[in-house]
């Protein structure tokens, strides 16, 4: 009788291993799904152009120091842009650290920014979701 438990749990234990196994599997397929709709990194081309329709003053900002995060959106209408700081503990770099990002759109084939803050992107600027903007957007008051 000692060993019927464990015969129990031993098979309990092999489903769950294959349930466990299969919801890993669906997970990996969702995400890939919800995936496809992401926005994507920007071409070569997008970024020199991206990067040139940035403020002077931030693009004037020392190279190893800062680094950008961009994103384009999938029908590549516009773009997501933020700041990474490379050594945000060390001089100089430290007086270049901000939390913003920039939404640009591309207009009459160049970037113009559209925005620029750290939240409260108004929805009537009509930015894809697939850019997945920091807090979305929002309706004024």
């Amino acid at each position: 009788m000692a060993s019927e438990p464990a015969l129990l749990f031993r098979g309990m234990s092999a489903r769950l291993k294959c349930a466990a196994a299969f919801g890993s599997l669906g997970f990996v397929a969702l995400a890939l799904a919800a995936d496809v709709e992401a926005a994507r990194p920007p071409s070569g081309l997008e970024r020199a152009a991206i990067t040139q329709a940035l403020p002077a003053w931030f693009r004037a900002y020392p190279v190893g120091c800062v680094w950008l995060i961009i994103r384009v959106s999938t029908n590549g209408r516009y773009a997501f842009v933020a700041e990474g700081l490379s050594n945000p503990r060390r001089d100089p770099c430290v007086k270049y650290a901000f939390n913003g990002f920039w939404v640009l759109k591309r207009q009459v084939g160049r970037w113009k920014v559209i925005f620029n803050g750290s939240a409260g992107l108004p929805c009537a600027l009509s930015v894809p979701r697939d850019l997945r903007v920091p807090g979305g957007c929002s309706h004024s008051p």
